[in-house]
């Protein structure tokens, strides 16, 4: 996983975080790995050991639990959840094949060996260009909180949803290694999540490799990966001269979105693109009200970015046309006879030859309108 740089395309100093290839169009890796980031600024690199010589994918959409729990209202397992899948533009060609998922519980696994894979730094602090592997053995969770506790000098707690790892002569994850899989009898059941303890000196033997569960997640792993489920993505610009919006650039630009407190994800809130043109006026095409509701819409303004920005409620919309043939004449004889009010039923999409027009009689307001077009007539 490696982040989209024209400046400096190269994979090795781009390198983010390592990851599983768990379907044809699938990738396992950590939550960590896609925070604070934007999907279409990533890449998915695989194919083989080098970098330099691996096939380039972009990412369709990514998703972590946390999100996902919130979209299915599923209550979080846990306050941290340190796993997201995305999914790639493309399946993979045939010749690469994804690896097997093992779904077990962290019991019974003292001193059995595992493997670990990753591009990650070497002791001099450098990603290496090629995939770098080792076994590790696992501890019990009581000998790791032991562990750790001794060197933190203080009680710390190892959660069964982790697993713990190390090896003798040592070997220690560091950056770059994060996210990849932790692979038990040549199937994934972890991924790489830290080391522990945080202490000087980030290759001191006494360490132990910290490593997420799939176990507890199986049922996020098995929705997202399913062929009916996919994230709406958002409809871009596409061509070969595209860039990502400096930060301060086009400050006036807004997002329409949808309301809905039941998934909070930008890129599926947002419908259309808009101009801010006055302090409280937003301008955009008509067909992006089409279907939507006033009230479940939001404008989304001050940043290029979907999941900052200010978010503001909107008063009301119209489009052209509703500007420009309500409150038209209604002509007989060459006299006005009515005023164009409506097309009717609302609830079908224009233009529909069924719909029909209503206007309002101008003999029932012969008062008000002869009042005031009055000469004594003052609006107040």
């Amino acid at each position: 996983m490696i982040k989209l740089n024209f400046d400096n395309p190269r994979p090795v100093e781009n390198h983010l975080c390592t990851a599983a290839l768990i379907s044809t169009q699938h990738v396992l890796s950590a939550a960590t790995c896609t925070n604070d980031r934007l999907s279409n600024e990533t890449l998915i690199l695989l194919g083989d050991r080098n970098l330099n010589n691996c096939n380039i994918y972009s990412i369709l959409w990514w998703i972590n639990y946390d999100a996902w729990s919130e979209f299915k209202r599923v209550p979080r397992l846990y306050f941290v959840n340190d796993i997201s899948i995305s999914k790639l533009l493309r399946p993979v060609e045939h010749d690469i094949v994804p690896g097997v998922l093992l779904y077990m519980p962290n019991e019974n696994l003292e001193a059995s060996s595992a493997q670990v894979a990753a591009w990650g730094a070497n002791n001099h602090h450098i990603i290496t260009p090629y995939m770098l592997t080792s076994t590790v053995r696992f501890l019990s969770n009581s000998k790791c909180q032991s562990k750790l506790t001794k060197l933190e000098k203080s009680f710390v707690l190892v959660h069964e949803r982790f697993f713990c790892t190390n090896a003798h002569p040592y070997v220690i994850l560091f950056r770059g290694d994060f996210g990849g899989p932790l692979i038990y009898r040549n199937r994934i059941i972890g991924i790489n999540k830290e080391t522990l303890p945080q202490m000087d000196g980030n290759f001191h033997p006494s360490k132990i490799n910290i490593h997420t569960s799939i176990f507890p997640y199986r049922q996020f792993i098995e929705d997202v990966t399913s062929i009916e489920y996919n994230l709406k993505s958002v409809n871009a610009i596409i061509g070969n001269n595209v860039r990502q919006v400096n930060t301060g650039e086009f400050k006036f630009i807004v997002s329409l979105m949808k309301i809905n407190r039941a998934n909070s994800i930008p890129n599926e809130a947002h419908y259309c693109t808009g101009s801010l043109i006055t302090r409280k006026d937003v301008l955009s095409c008509a067909h992006c009200l089409d279907e939507e509701e006033l009230e479940s819409s939001q404008v989304l303004i001050g940043s290029s970015d979907l999941r900052f920005g200010e978010m503001l409620y909107i008063y009301w919309w119209i489009t052209y046309d509703q500007w420009g043939d309500s409150g038209g004449p209604l002509l007989s004889m060459g006299m006005v006879i009515g005023v164009n009010t409506a097309t009717v039923p609302v609830t079908v999409k224009v233009p529909h030859p069924d719909k029909v027009n209503v206007h309002a009689g101008i003999e029932y307001y012969r008062a008000f309108i002869l009042e005031a077009i009055g000469s004594s007539f003052v609006w107040s």
